[in-house]
C-alpha cells in the first residue's frame, strides 16, 4: 500500500514542478510529492521484504515439522517399534494371529502393510492348505524355529 502511494506522490510532484521554470515554486513539489513519495517507497519496501521473510520462516517451520515427523516414523521402524499408521498410533501387533482378507488367498500377519487398515479380515490359524503366505511379512518366519546346524 505505501509503494503505489510512494510512487503515485512522486508522480504527483514531478508533475506540479514540471509547470513551473521558477526554483521557488518547484521547491514545494519537491518536498511534499519527491521526498514523502520517496520515504513511502522505502518504507514499503521494507514492509514488503519483511512480509517476504515472514512467508519463508513459516513454510520452513511447517517442511522442518514435516521432515521430523518423518524421521520419527524412520526411527520407530528401524528401533523395531513397528509400523504407525497416518495418525501417529502403533497397531496393535499380535505375533501369533494371523489374518486374511475375506475372500483373500493369502494368509498374513496382522501388521502386513498390505492389510494393515482393511476391514474385512478374518482370523485363519495358518494350516489352511488353500492359504499360501504373504512375500512382504513372511507371517511364518517369526513362528517357524530356526533350523539348527549339525
Amino acid at each position: 500500500m505505501l509503494l503505489p502511494l510512494g510512487v503515485l506522490l512522486i508522480g504527483l510532484g514531478w508533475l506540479g514542478a514540471s509547470r513551473t521554470i521558477l526554483p521557488f515554486e518547484q521547491i514545494p513539489y519537491l518536498v511534499s510529492g519527491g521526498l514523502l513519495g520517496i520515504a513511502f517507497v522505502i518504507i514499503g519496501g521494507f514492509v514488503y521484504f519483511a512480509y517476504w521473510q515472514t512467508l519463508l520462516v513459516r513454510d520452513t517451520r511447517a517442511e522442518r515439522r514435516e521432515l521430523v515427523d518423518a524421521l520419527y516414523r524412520i526411527e520407530r521402524l528401524l528401533a523395531g517399534g513397528g509400523l504407525i499408521t497416518s495418525n501417529g498410533q502403533t497397531p496393535a501387533q499380535d505375533g501369533t494371529q494371523l489374518v486374511a482378507t475375506e475372500n483373500g488367498s493369502m494368509i498374513h500377519r496382522q501388521d502386513c502393510p498390505v492389510v494393515l487398515n482393511r476391514d474385512n479380515l478374518r482370523t485363519v490359524s495358518g494350516d489352511e492348505a488353500s492359504l499360501k503366505p504373504c512375500s512382504i511379512c513372511d507371517p511364518f518366519a517369526a513362528t517357524q524355529p530356526a533350523p539348527t546346524t549339525v
